[in-house]
């Protein structure tokens, strides 16, 4: 297989990824509110098993919940790894949609922004019912404290490529102005 047949088949599976977001958006709200959904997508997203695009699906039906305290109830259920993994799916999955991208951006913020709180509340907690030697605690404080190290790692590798995709994005149109202007003066000596 070329190159270029493995770029058209990405490429399909990336439509066909776009148009299952595209119906994830027209899902009703009944369904994003219903907890049962909901949980069910958690599970989705975050089992190591099943498909990216079955991940990626219920990863953005998550992103379309604008309601923080049902975020919050949710998150608060998840153990430390199950936190850290979703977490670090959904800083991986960027929100996919046509028209409300940047609302689904927002909730992922907020998705995340609770799954960290959680994270750093656990660790927290722990060490504040340390008392002696208790394993248990120390091992979940551990698994609190390596989450969120991960998790602040892969943000800053996301912040990272973000600044240089704005960088980049920049340049381009810095790099557009320029032949535009050129085109504009061309033009102009031309007449």
């Amino acid at each position: 297989m070329s190159d270029f047949d493995t770029i058209e088949s990405r490429l399909v599976n990336i439509r066909e990824l776009k148009s299952q977001v595209e119906g994830i958006e027209r899902t009703s709200l009944s369904n994003i509110k219903n907890r049962a959904i909901l949980d069910k997508n958690v599970e989705i997203s975050i089992r190591p098993e099943g498909s990216v695009e079955e991940r990626c699906r219920s990863i953005c039906l998550l992103y379309l919940v604008n309601q923080k305290r049902l975020i919050r109830e949710i998150v608060q259920e998840l153990g430390p790894e199950r936190l850290k993994l979703l977490t670090l799916r959904m800083i991986s999955t960027p929100p996919l949609g046509e028209e409300s991208i940047e609302k689904m951006a927002c909730n992922r913020n907020i998705w995340i922004d609770e799954c960290v709180w959680q994270l750093s509340k656990a660790g927290a907690n722990t060490r504040v019912q340390e008392t002696g030697s208790s394993s248990g605690a120390e091992t979940s404080e551990n698994q609190a404290d390596e989450g969120l190290s991960e998790i602040l790692q892969s943000l800053s590798n996301y912040k990272h490529h973000l600044e240089s995709s704005l960088q980049l994005g920049g340049a381009l149109n810095l790099i557009i102005g320029m032949l535009d202007s050129s085109s504009a003066e061309l033009d102009a000596s031309s007449k």
